[in-house]
């Protein structure tokens, strides 16, 4: 039977490329690691790395093998997180942002948790929303804020409120009917990405294609230019004139949802704080802004 040891060895190992560096990074002795992979080798029966002088690669059947190591390393994480908050009487909740809606409301809810629930151990994970979909299905996560996803065996959905999508400069320029010259297209999902393509009709030709809007909004401040950005997160920057929204340019509505295990979940933990109320209300009010 591999160990979690073997496992972390095998994923670190495949991550950088090298023995060398996996060693490094795990403060272990090259040889260790290389011991590790080869037990976890044995225990499966297959050859996992294509080994050679400039490093190690994944071979088709560590590429099979690479996402069941990091469901067993992750499961084996939280399960010890959980063990050890309880030892220190606290309830650990493990929670997941979509990365583009940190700064619109999850600094503040994690400030009032804190402050209200000092019990609480709070683990927070950044990421897209697929993946923490996947997460929540997995029940590595109580629950996930994040954007319309595709339909997931394991999830229930709540839908907490519309945020709104609107065209922002690096400019104060007029709408003149077309996207800016330098227009950067953000991710926002498949529903964005039809919207998109209906209402802005003819060849688009943006200057950058970014899956997360800190990219574009970074790009804008450093090089000029216009992109889709999330009203709230951008309304300091428009009031202080770093930014500007473009009047009568056409605005996208996003839902934000809640999601959580839909069977045998840990978060009626959460909802008996009343964590996910206070998350309702800070959602609304973000709206009203």
């Amino acid at each position: 039977m591999p160990r979690i040891s073997h496992l972390k060895s095998f994923l670190e190992a495949a991550t950088c490329g090298s023995f060398v560096e996996a060693s490094s990074n795990l403060n272990l002795s090259e040889s260790a690691v290389s011991a590790r992979i080869k037990a976890l080798e044995g225990a499966i029966g297959q050859r996992l790395f294509h080994r050679s002088k400039h490093g190690v690669e994944l071979n088709e059947k560590g590429r099979a093998f690479l996402p069941f190591a990091e469901t067993a390393v992750g499961a084996w994480q939280q399960g010890k997180a959980v063990v050890d908050a309880a030892a220190r009487e606290r309830v650990r909740v493990a929670i997941g942002i979509q990365q583009d809606l940190w700064e619109v409301f999850a600094a503040e809810w994690f400030a009032a948790l804190k402050q209200n629930r000092p019990e609480i151990q709070l683990g927070v994970s950044c990421d897209y929303t697929d993946i923490l979909c996947h997460r929540v299905a997995q029940k590595f996560l109580d629950i996930a804020v994040i954007f319309k996803p595709k339909r997931m065996r394991g999830v229930a959905l709540e839908r907490l409120t519309t945020l709104s999508l609107v065209l922002v400069s690096d400019r104060n320029v007029e709408w003149s009917g077309n996207l800016p010259a330098n227009y950067f297209y953000v991710d926002w999902g498949d529903d964005f990405a039809v919207w998109h393509d209906e209402v802005f009709s003819g060849p688009q030709n943006p200057s950058l294609n970014v899956s997360v809007s800190g990219m574009a909004l970074s790009a804008i401040k450093k090089n000029g230019g216009a992109a889709y950005l999330l009203e709230n997160s951008v309304s300091l920057l428009a009031q202080t004139d770093q930014l500007f929204i473009v009047d009568q340019a056409p605005r996208f509505d996003i839902d934000v949802f809640l999601a959580r295990p839909d069977t045998g979940s840990r978060s009626g933990i959460v909802e008996t704080l009343g964590e996910i109320n206070l998350l309702r209300d800070l959602m609304n009010r973000n709206r009203e802004r």
